[in-house]
């Protein structure tokens, strides 16, 4: 499998944003309970302090998130867009092969077995990708050599063509070899009308 840069930061919009979305999601619900379990825990004064100069903690769970969130911005800021860049190289590793199957089952479907899918070497997907690229090799393969016979098969209806005597009595043979002839040429087209991949 390649091991190449993907240009592209979004390659499935859709299914990329639904999963970022998703992981985003997660973690911001997870933080955001830790941070709740935090604040009612934390409902008692941290410090309590004597001198009555300095201030006081205020007691509230509220008022102990609204400082957190104040402080360490930043952090959180910083935070989230890790995690983003984080949700984008996850979800590259998967919507990026689908992108990629999609690709090459869509070119199968125009009857083109030449197009190899190709993943990069952490890409989700390369066992499917190695059976669908050795299922067009194969069947490129057996296209291939039906199309030999189907050359051969009319090599040999032209000779017992040339055999057959022109007579009356021999009507319904020709009939029969011009019928296996014009079947023999449908096999042939059907088998050209692929891109077949090398070998």
């Amino acid at each position: 499998m390649k091991n190449s840069k993907r240009r592209t930061i979004f390659v499935k919009k859709d299914f990329q944003g639904r999963l970022i979305l998703g992981y985003f999601l997660f973690v911001a619900a997870g933080c955001s309970l830790f941070l709740v379990l935090f604040a009612a825990l934390a409902a008692e004064p941290l410090v309590r302090l004597t001198d009555s100069s300095l201030p006081k903690f205020n007691e509230e769970p509220v008022h102990l998130l609204r400082m957190t969130f104040a402080s360490h911005w930043i952090f959180f800021a910083f935070g989230a867009l890790l995690l983003g860049y984080s949700a984008i190289r996850i979800t590259h590793r998967v919507a990026g092969p689908l992108f990629n199957f999609e690709r090459t089952l869509d070119q199968m479907l125009r009857r083109n077995l030449a197009r190899e899918i190709t993943l990069r070497s952490n890409d989700e997907g390369s066992e499917l990708a190695v059976k669908i690229n050795t299922f067009n090799t194969d069947l490129s393969r057996t296209l291939r050599m039906i199309g030999k016979q189907a050359e051969a098969s009319a090599i040999l209806l032209e000779q017992v063509r040339k055999t057959q005597l022109d007579a009356p009595e021999n009507d319904e043979l020709n009939s029969l070899l011009w019928a296996l002839e014009e079947k023999n040429k449908k096999i042939g087209r059907l088998c050209n009308s692929y891109i077949l991949r090398d070998e």
